[in-house]
């Protein structure tokens, strides 16, 4: 449940590229819908649900916050206790390569299974003139309900418990809000820019220096934020002792952390459009800039949505790097839930994560109002 909107986003980004008319010429054609699923849509959306997969994959491996507080035995929590209590920073090392060499993995069988087959590009030019089932559609309700009934109604039911055994203190919440903003926002505009060069030479100009930079950017997000924010440290102290326990560190470090995020939407939306628009542009003499401008960006819109959510969601509960790296006297939504947590006192924690929900809700009602389907 934590994890569905990744795979969902991805999965939104990659249909909204599809092309119907090849579904309704699969079905004219006497395919049935598992069929026509397994040797058309499937094969489309490889690109999007291999992202998303990989992106989950990520989070579990490096998790912090929630395992922490279940007191649940993971490789971060591991690392976590034997830097604060044990004070083994070798030990921990051992554990950060450990965790190192399963991401590595990851991101060798993720290139594997991209480099395999090429994708299937589809241009959308025609929607779909067949009605759905209408069992189909009830699963489809139904299964909206129950993850909105699990991962909503449940949690918010529960924190509205706790919050009417506290006294909210409006200063202290406008205050976090504005910490979590000023880092966040900052951090996902430029985890966009760079990732929308990366996500376009990799999908249209693919290349072993372009692949290794997609790859070297997930390898930032699945490095654990508790390993990532002591390396930062240290480099800050030796190298850049100014910025240590500054804004910008803290944003730097979002943006190398969560820079593969932007890639999977991004590259899922090049892989099913077609580069024939981007082709004929440069036939007619339109230079590469004014072809980013006019041709790619447009299509880009709904991947660009998906993959500054992904960014914004990340940065506002992102635990360790917020703990190890913010100024003094800075604390984010996501670290005043979890000090209030920690103490047993849920009903302050209770407010912050309302919080927390209704700004990730209205932001990304914002960005898919703003970068949502595109008729393209």
């Amino acid at each position: 449940l934590y994890n569905f909107p990744f795979m969902f986003l991805n999965l939104r980004s990659g249909l909204l590229s599809l092309d119907p008319s090849m579904v309704e010429a699969s079905r004219s054609l006497g395919r049935g819908p598992i069929q026509t699923w397994l040797r058309v849509q499937a094969p489309m959306l490889r690109p999007a649900i291999l992202s998303g997969a990989l992106i989950i994959g990520l989070y579990v491996l490096g998790d912090f916050g929630v395992v922490s507080l279940m007191r649940f035995e993971t490789f971060s929590y591991a690392i976590f206790l034997q830097y604060t209590a044990a004070f083994d920073r070798v030990y921990a090392a051992w554990l950060c390569l450990m965790l190192l060499v399963l991401t590595l993995g990851a991101l060798g069988a993720d290139y594997w299974l991209v480099g395999r087959r090429a994708s299937l590009t589809s241009s959308r030019t025609v929607r779909s003139i067949r009605s759905p089932n209408k069992f189909a559609l009830f699963l489809a309700a139904l299964s909206s309900a129950l993850v909105l009934l699990a991962a909503l109604a449940v949690p918010l039911a529960t924190l509205f418990y706790w919050v009417k055994s506290s006294t909210v203190v409006w200063d202290k919440l406008w205050l976090g809000l504005g910490h979590t903003l000023m880092a966040s926002l900052p951090a996902t505009a430029i985890a966009l820019i760079l990732a929308i060069p990366l996500a376009v030479l990799g999908t249209r100009y693919p290349s072993k220096l372009s692949q290794l930079g997609e790859r070297v950017a997930y390898l930032g997000y699945a490095t654990p934020g508790l390993a990532l924010g002591l390396g930062f440290i240290f480099v800050a102290l030796a190298l850049l002792p100014g910025w240590h326990q500054t804004l910008q560190l803290l944003v730097l470090a979002y943006v190398i952390h969560f820079l593969g995020q932007c890639i999977g939407p991004i590259r899922a939306r090049l892989a099913a459009a077609p580069p024939k628009l981007e082709e004929a542009s440069h036939a007619l003499g339109v230079g590469r800039w004014q072809t980013l401008k006019q041709i790619t960006l447009p299509i880009l819109r709904p991947g660009l949505g998906a993959a500054a959510a992904f960014v914004f969601l990340s940065t506002i509960r992102e635990l360790p790097l917020s703990i190890l790296l913010s100024p003094l006297d800075y604390q984010t939504l996501a670290v005043r839930v979890y000090g209030f947590t920690a103490e047993a006192m849920y009903g302050e924690a209770a407010q912050y994560a309302l919080l927390m929900i209704a700004m990730a809700f209205v932001v990304v009602v914002l960005l898919f109002w703003r970068f949502g389907e595109a008729d393209t």
